[in-house]
Protein backbone atom coordinates (compact mmCIF):
# COMPACT_ATOMS: atom_id res chain seq x y z
CA UNK A 1 0.00 0.00 0.00
CA UNK A 2 2.84 2.91 1.01
CA UNK A 3 5.00 1.77 -2.18
CA UNK A 4 1.99 2.09 -4.60
CA UNK A 5 1.15 5.89 -2.70
CA UNK A 6 5.23 7.00 -2.72
CA UNK A 7 5.32 5.96 -6.14
CA UNK A 8 2.49 7.69 -7.03
CA UNK A 9 2.52 11.17 -5.09
CA UNK A 10 6.01 11.11 -4.49
CA UNK A 11 8.78 13.27 -6.57
CA UNK A 12 11.94 11.54 -7.81
CA UNK A 13 15.57 12.82 -7.55
CA UNK A 14 17.51 10.50 -10.54
CA UNK A 15 15.63 7.36 -9.91
CA UNK A 16 15.00 7.61 -6.19
CA UNK A 17 11.95 8.19 -4.70
CA UNK A 18 12.05 11.62 -2.42
CA UNK A 19 10.09 10.62 0.86
CA UNK A 20 9.05 14.07 2.10
CA UNK A 21 7.09 14.24 5.27
CA UNK A 22 4.36 17.06 3.77
CA UNK A 23 3.90 15.39 0.49
CA UNK A 24 4.06 11.71 0.79
CA UNK A 25 3.90 10.48 4.70
CA UNK A 26 1.93 12.94 6.12
CA UNK A 27 -0.61 12.08 3.66
CA UNK A 28 -0.54 8.63 3.90
CA UNK A 29 -4.51 8.00 4.85
CA UNK A 30 -3.17 5.09 7.26
CA UNK A 31 -5.63 2.48 8.38
CA UNK A 32 -7.69 2.28 11.82
CA UNK A 33 -6.08 -0.84 13.44
CA UNK A 34 -7.56 -3.19 15.93
CA UNK A 35 -5.25 -4.63 18.28
CA UNK A 36 -5.25 -7.99 16.86
CA UNK A 37 -4.55 -6.70 13.20
CA UNK A 38 -1.70 -4.49 14.87
CA UNK A 39 -0.65 -7.83 16.54
CA UNK A 40 -0.89 -9.85 13.39
CA UNK A 41 0.89 -7.32 11.13
CA UNK A 42 3.65 -6.87 14.01
CA UNK A 43 4.24 -10.89 13.95
CA UNK A 44 4.03 -10.94 10.07
CA UNK A 45 7.46 -7.98 10.38
CA UNK A 46 8.85 -10.45 12.54
CA UNK A 47 8.94 -13.08 9.81
CA UNK A 48 10.61 -10.14 7.49
CA UNK A 49 13.43 -9.51 10.11
CA UNK A 50 14.01 -13.44 10.47
CA UNK A 51 14.28 -13.84 6.74
CA UNK A 52 17.07 -10.80 6.58
CA UNK A 53 19.17 -11.85 9.42
CA UNK A 54 19.95 -15.04 7.66
CA UNK A 55 22.01 -12.53 5.26
CA UNK A 56 23.53 -10.65 8.14
CA UNK A 57 26.50 -10.01 5.75
CA UNK A 58 24.50 -9.00 2.59
CA UNK A 59 23.28 -5.51 1.83
CA UNK A 60 19.75 -4.40 1.49
CA UNK A 61 20.69 -3.25 -2.30
CA UNK A 62 21.81 -6.64 -3.12
CA UNK A 63 19.36 -8.68 -0.46
CA UNK A 64 16.13 -6.58 -2.45
CA UNK A 65 17.23 -7.09 -5.78
CA UNK A 66 14.27 -8.49 -7.40
CA UNK A 67 16.40 -10.75 -9.71
CA UNK A 68 17.88 -12.60 -6.84
CA UNK A 69 15.93 -11.81 -3.79
CA UNK A 70 15.97 -14.67 -1.62
CA UNK A 71 12.07 -16.83 -1.45
CA UNK A 72 11.99 -16.67 2.26
CA UNK A 73 12.34 -12.60 2.15
CA UNK A 74 9.56 -12.52 -0.97
CA UNK A 75 7.65 -14.74 0.93
CA UNK A 76 7.83 -13.24 4.45
CA UNK A 77 6.43 -9.18 2.34
CA UNK A 78 4.21 -11.20 0.40
CA UNK A 79 2.72 -11.72 3.75
CA UNK A 80 3.29 -8.37 5.38
CA UNK A 81 1.29 -7.55 1.94
CA UNK A 82 -1.47 -9.77 2.47
CA UNK A 83 -2.34 -8.59 6.27
CA UNK A 84 -1.86 -4.82 5.48
CA UNK A 85 -5.04 -5.45 2.56
CA UNK A 86 -6.97 -7.42 4.44
CA UNK A 87 -6.81 -4.03 6.69
CA UNK A 88 -7.31 -1.81 4.42
CA UNK A 89 -10.29 -3.51 2.84
CA UNK A 90 -11.33 -7.24 4.82
CA UNK A 91 -13.81 -8.12 2.08
CA UNK A 92 -12.16 -6.62 -1.06
CA UNK A 93 -9.34 -8.29 -3.10
CA UNK A 94 -6.85 -6.01 -4.40
CA UNK A 95 -5.82 -7.53 -7.90
CA UNK A 96 -3.10 -4.55 -8.88
CA UNK A 97 -1.56 -1.16 -7.46
CA UNK A 98 -4.51 0.52 -9.18
CA UNK A 99 -6.64 -1.13 -6.97
CA UNK A 100 -5.14 -0.41 -4.00
CA UNK A 101 -4.62 3.44 -5.24
CA UNK A 102 -8.42 3.70 -5.72
CA UNK A 103 -8.97 2.67 -2.22
CA UNK A 104 -6.16 4.82 -0.75
CA UNK A 105 -7.81 7.97 -2.85
CA UNK A 106 -11.04 7.49 -1.59
CA UNK A 107 -9.72 7.18 1.90
CA UNK A 108 -7.39 10.43 1.72
CA UNK A 109 -10.94 12.52 0.29
CA UNK A 110 -12.57 11.28 3.38
CA UNK A 111 -9.84 12.47 5.67
CA UNK A 112 -9.39 15.55 4.57
CA UNK A 113 -12.67 16.68 3.60
CA UNK A 114 -13.35 15.49 7.55
CA UNK A 115 -10.32 17.29 8.81
CA UNK A 116 -9.02 13.81 9.80
CA UNK A 117 -5.63 14.31 8.02
CA UNK A 118 -4.95 17.91 8.26
CA UNK A 119 -6.74 19.14 11.28
CA UNK A 120 -7.16 22.95 11.61
CA UNK A 121 -4.26 24.33 13.58
CA UNK A 122 -5.03 26.69 16.34
CA UNK A 123 -4.04 30.35 15.64
CA UNK A 124 -1.42 31.61 18.11
CA UNK A 125 -2.28 35.52 19.44
CA UNK A 126 0.04 37.34 18.89
CA UNK A 127 1.67 39.99 21.68
CA UNK A 128 1.71 43.53 21.25
CA UNK A 129 4.75 45.01 22.33
CA UNK A 130 3.99 48.09 24.88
Amino acid sequence: MFMAWVRTVSGRIKSDYQIAPGTVYNTFPFPDTSETDSKFLAEAAALIEDARGEYPDVSLGVLYDPLSMPHRVREAHSEVDRIVDRIYAPRRRFDSDADRLALLFERYQVLVSSNQLFPPVPRQRRHRAT
